[in-house]
């Protein structure tokens, strides 16, 4: 009888231990669908139909399946790979939100683990939105001056916002942005303009523009135009870097996650910088911009 009881409390035991494991096991990251239905999520084979992504499947961070595939698929990748080298996880789930400031509430809420894409640090820690003491912060991934903006105009207004720029007149220049663009207002607020302007929703800026409320917004620096309201154009032979680092983003209760991220960041970041290099291979850093003036 004893050694019934002893092995129906071992079973039991037993049971929740694995129980355990098993929950922490699926690393639930936060992301938005547009991304995990992408022909980049299905090429690594996230299963499309219940959003998950086996550890095994992950490729390396500078592989043909990473080549050219943008920050936010690498950032997906190096996720996985800092879970796999651990040997933490064998799986990942993720969880599906909406736009970014509900994706950075889901993790800071517990919903999710880990958002699926980094961050600029000073959009958690000086929002007044958010409790940094939510979230735990990674080190930086994309450090201040690594991740670079193009400067984008009205059609009319190109050749004057280039000549000014390159002559070193931003005290004569007015930049837009949109007001919760934290790290965009912080960067302008640098330059020395003559006025920073905000507007509640970029897709008015466009607008505000071409009516010559203002000289110029940021937007990516690979792309030669954006349409926010009104089509605005890259100034060229001009870049910005954005003032602040890229980090990722734990819920504060998971340490164990934070820990993991923190030394496969270390020791990419000791070996040769292969973190930026990944970035490179990603085309997000584009050397094909780096005799660019840089503001």
């Amino acid at each position: 009888m004893n050694s019934l009881k002893f092995s129906t409390a071992l079973l039991i035991i037993t049971c929740g231990v694995v129980s355990a494991v098993s929950a922490a096991e699926a690393i639930r990251i936060v992301h938005f669908k547009t991304v995990l239905e992408s022909d980049f999520a299905k090429s690594v084979s996230i299963n499309q139909q219940d959003f998950t992504w086996p550890i095994a499947n992950c490729p390396g961070i500078i592989s043909s399946e990473t080549k050219n595939s943008g920050r936010k698929n690498l950032e997906l990748v190096l996720l996985c790979n800092a879970i796999k080298d651990s040997g933490y996880s064998d799986s990942i789930k993720f969880i599906v939100s909406g736009n970014g400031l509900r994706r950075k509430k889901d993790v800071g809420t517990g919903k999710g683990d880990v958002l699926g894409h980094t961050v600029f640090a000073d959009s958690i820690l000086k929002d007044d939105r958010f409790n940094p003491s939510d979230f735990k912060l990674s080190d930086a991934v994309l450090m201040q001056g690594q991740f670079n903006v193009g400067v984008f105009t009205s059609s009319a207004n190109v050749a004057g916002v280039h000549d000014a720029m390159l002559a070193g007149k931003l005290n004569s220049l007015v930049g837009v942005t949109e007001k919760s663009w934290k790290v965009d207002l912080k960067t302008m607020g640098l330059l020395g303009l003559k006025k920073v302007s905000t507007l509640p929703d970029h897709q008015r800026i466009g607008g505000f523009i071409v009516k010559k409320r203002a000289d110029f917004t940021f937007a990516a620096l690979g792309v030669e135009s954006v349409t926010w309201g009104k089509t605005l154009y890259r100034v060229p032979d001009v870049k910005v870097a954005l003032a602040g680092e890229r980090v990722f983003i734990v819920n504060h209760e998971k340490p164990e996650l934070h820990s993991i991220l923190q030394k496969y960041i270390n020791k990419l970041r000791t070996d040769e910088d292969q973190l930026t290099k990944a970035y490179i291979h990603a085309g997000f850093i584009d050397e094909g911009y780096k005799d660019w003036h840089q503001l």
